[in-house]
């Protein structure tokens, strides 16, 4: 080799997504500058051929066996040898067509983003390019971005155990909030149930959704027992009345099919109904009753629950959103018939419904969360 020649390692794209993560900005062929791509690999393309001898060599003895793989593989690696020239001037050709338009692409790409970020960007990807064969890990740079936002959950954690520092003045109010977001998002679904039940007859259906009414019921009536210890004097009964019910139901993110729409407005839910019932949280009071009652650092835990569970809620519409994406592709598209069409269509419907409850969820939570800043306070 001639003195000076720096080689940089690198790994085909076959195998890249094989490695630990890492691997694929380090040595991945995308990433490495003047690198030509026409086949993922290289060896692993030319060993199909070698496919059709499994079954006669299926009842042959090892020895025989390695005799024969033997021959077929000196034969493939000597049809490599005396075909490379032809090969590469054909995948030369091939790259000619293609580059043109790869350039088109990312000229439009660059076009449409902000100079003074695609100036930080390659400045970027030239000192990573200048350090990689002394330190790879400064091509992390490609590396897709992980750091996720904090769930519901985690949120809660986080909040419990700074309860458990501060004492027992504090303990079980992140709980206690979180098990009123709950009670919120099973009212969304009972709502939505309920309006999917008024256009159809079925006893068995109505019949579940009395049972999960009534569960609704104990369920608030129990968080505004507990809520007592958290926020006492706020909880509804002993002559305190709340505000009208201010939760989004949602029902115009409703997929309503043409059959059953109509000109006829459905009539407002009777106030009797647990799903219309107000939650004594602190969104719900308003954040100026909240601070005069001195408890405004509830009204900072049920904010920063409602963003784990804003995050939730778009996770969760991404996740169906991909999960659509893959139905049309494996399913839809795959179809052999008519009738597995349609099935695969009601595969598709009943993905969409997921996304549809995780948006009520969201605008739910984005509207309640408006209403946990206070205008006078400039930390707000």
């Amino acid at each position: 080799m001639p003195p000076g020649l720096t080689i940089l390692r690198g790994i085909g794209q076959f195998h890249v997504h094989g490695h630990v993560a890492k691997c694929f900005p380090r040595f991945s062929c995308n990433f490495i500058a003047g690198a030509g791509m026409q086949d993922g690999e290289i060896i692993e393309t030319l060993w199909n051929k070698t496919n059709a001898i499994a079954d006669s060599t299926r009842g042959m003895s090892a020895a025989h066996r390695r005799e024969v793989i033997d021959d077929h593989m000196n034969d493939s690696n000597w049809m490599k040898l005396t075909r490379m020239t032809t090969i590469l001037i054909c995948k030369w050709k091939r790259a000619c067509k293609e580059w043109q338009p790869a350039v088109m692409a990312f000229n439009e790409l660059t076009a449409g983003s902000d100079s003074d970020t695609v100036a930080v960007w390659q400045k970027e990807a030239d000192t990573a390019d200048a350090a990689r064969v002394q330190d790879p890990a400064t091509m992390d740079i490609y590396d897709v971005d992980n750091n996720s936002v904090p769930t519901r959950k985690e949120v809660q954690l986080m909040l419990g155990e700074q309860e458990l520092s501060e004492g027992a003045s504090s303990l079980g109010a992140a709980d206690w909030i979180a098990s009123g977001l709950r009670i919120e998002e099973t009212k969304l679904i009972i709502a939505y149930s309920a309006r999917e039940a008024a256009r159809s007859s079925g006893t068995q259906a109505r019949l579940s959704l009395v049972q999960r009414r009534q569960r609704l019921a104990a369920m608030i009536s129990a968080f505004h027992s507990a809520g007592e210890g958290h926020m006492p004097g706020e909880m509804p009964g002993n002559g305190v009345q709340l505000a009208t019910d201010m939760t989004d139901l949602g029902e115009r993110w409703d997929k309503v099919t043409t059959e059953v729409l109509t000109d006829v407005q459905d009539p407002p839910l009777p106030a009797e109904l647990p799903e219309t019932h107000a939650i004594a949280l602190p969104s719900m009071i308003g954040m100026c009753r909240v601070c005069q009652k001195g408890f405004r650092d509830l009204a900072l835990k049920e904010r920063q629950l409602r963003e784990g569970q804003l995050n939730d809620a778009l996770q969760g519409i991404r996740t169906g959103i991909g999960y659509k994406s893959l139905l049309y592709r494996a399913k839809v598209r795959n179809a052999s018939s008519y009738r597995t069409r349609l099935r695969s269509f009601d595969d598709v419907h009943v993905a969409d419904e997921g996304v549809w409850k995780h948006v009520r969820i969201y605008m739910q939570a984005h509207r309640a969360i408006q209403r946990l800043f206070d205008e006078d306070q400039e930390e707000d």
